[in-house]
């Protein structure tokens, strides 16, 4: 098993149709957060560092930008 295999999963990334950046696990209906890159980096920075995980922050153009795990906890 890898460090970060059971950990869980969250991405933020840039939605085409609202042209809006999203903080959200996969497989749920609904995103955590929404807003500018900016709102949902920092909502999504204390989101992790509260409840643990593994976030992957993409770019505009959906390639990996940085990962960031439970650095707080």
């Amino acid at each position: 098993m890898t460090e970060h295999e059971d950990w869980t999963r969250y991405h933020i990334i840039k939605t085409f149709k609202s042209n809006k950046w999203k903080f959200y696990k996969p497989g749920a209906k609904r995103s955590i957060k929404t807003g500018t890159r900016q709102e949902v980096i920092k909502e999504a920075l204390y989101y992790v560092c509260d409840n643990g995980g593994y976030l992957v922050v993409h770019k505009p153009d959906a390639s990996v930008d940085f990962i960031v795990d439970n650095w707080c906890g």
